[in-house]
């Protein structure tokens, strides 16, 4: 739903023409270019004799099946439907990260379904084949990708792509990281989105620290106080990190508030029982859209045992790592429809994570609903303050 599909998309794997089936879509964004026909998405991806993958680099190769059901509401007058999508991408810098491009241009012809991706783990340049797919098989896509200029060796590895109009943007790093994550500029990137019906909304993409605690031999913790010098945080516990990527988040958030919906997607590395997210959810009166939907299913983001990518890792964990979380806004009520992992399938993984998609039903609230929800709101909010 960024866009509408050419009447004629090419493969990314092989530049030849991808059969479409009959899937219904919603109307295209007003737009200074003739919006193409959206025949639907493709059922299935044609490897050519000149392919050249291997048989375990099959296990990559989506059949680019919609994985939810109904199409969404049409808009109407102060009423919106929008799916967005939470995706670590694992695309880290070769030679770790494999098959980068050839995944990110099918994660390219596949973002079509989400009104708004927010994108983690975009270290390596070949993900530029995400963009480039978007814009060889899409209308007029807008993005967002922040590449600090400061000292670490990687960038934040955040993208946002939007169906709608961006129309403001900002980027909080985080001070403290360890291990890998401090070669990056890790970090929380800010976008305001123009959305049709009812106003802007804020998107807050983020990726938290990695990783867990584990006895290290003493010649490891000199290196991690000699490391610490240059890169703050080398030396301090995992989940403290976490709760300092909260606080940064929750600075922006404060920084940009203006009362409107919104939404927070990530890879926040938070396993079940860690108090990491509910303290999240707690400072900023958060929901979280897929346990509200399903509160008994564990929803495993990295799964090692369906998850081949991750399991050729060495990985058997299962964990709920990505999250979509959200709250209405001053004007504008806000209400998860739907919820779900995405590219979760046999023949559709992209990734070690599997992505999470919430579908929400946005809507203009009367004069007396805006009222009670701005006391509310400040009443939580500047409790953290």
């Amino acid at each position: 739903m960024i866009a509408n599909l050419l009447s004629h998309p090419v493969n990314p794997l092989t530049s030849g023409p991808v059969s479409l089936p009959q899937r219904p879509v919603g109307p295209a964004p007003a737009q200074s270019h003739p919006a193409a026909v959206a025949p639907g998405l493709p059922d299935q991806l044609q490897l050519s004799s000149h392919a050249r993958l291997q048989a375990p680099d099959l296990l990559f190769l989506p059949r680019l099946q919609p994985h939810i059901l109904p199409a969404p509401t049409q808009p109407t007058v102060g009423k919106i439907s929008l799916d967005l999508l939470s995706l670590n991408v694992f695309a880290l810098p070769k030679p770790v990260g494999k098959n980068i491009a050839q995944r990110s241009a099918v994660i390219g012809a596949t973002l079509g379904r989400y009104d708004i991706a927010a994108l983690q783990e975009t270290f390596s340049g070949d993900t530029r084949a995400i963009g480039e797919t978007l814009a060889a098989t899409y209308a007029g896509p807008n993005y967002q990708t922040y590449r600090p200029s400061e000292r670490r060796l990687g960038t934040s590895g955040l993208q946002v792509f939007s169906r709608y109009p961006i129309v403001a943007k900002d980027f909080k790093g985080f001070v403290y990281a360890s291990d890998e994550d401090a070669l990056a500029k890790k970090g929380v990137m800010f976008t305001r989105i123009q959305v049709p019906e009812v106003g802007p909304v804020d998107i807050y993409n983020t990726h938290y620290q990695a990783n867990g605690d584990k006895e290290l031999p003493w010649h490891q913790k000199a290196l991690r106080q000699a490391a610490n010098l240059i890169f703050p945080g080398m030396t301090m516990p995992h989940e403290a990190l976490r709760r300092h990527d909260n606080e940064v988040l929750i600075s922006l958030m404060q920084k940009h508030d203006q009362g409107y919906p919104t939404f927070v997607l990530g890879d926040l590395n938070a396993k079940d029982g860690s108090p990491i997210v509910p303290e999240l959810m707690a400072a900023l009166g958060l929901k979280d859209s897929f346990r509200e939907l399903h509160p008994s299913d564990p929803g495993f983001s990295s799964d090692g045992e369906r998850n081949p990518i991750k399991a050729a890792k060495g990985s058997k964990s299962r964990s709920r790592l990505d999250y979509i979380l959200y709250r209405p806004g001053k004007d504008v009520d806000v209400r998860v429809t739907q919820s779900a992992l995405a590219y979760d399938t046999p023949g559709e993984f992209v990734s070690d994570h599997f992505g999470v998609h919430s579908r929400f039903e946005l809507s203009k609230k009367t004069r007396e609903q805006s009222g009670q929800s701005l006391a509310a709101s400040q009443e939580a909010f500047f409790a953290v303050c």
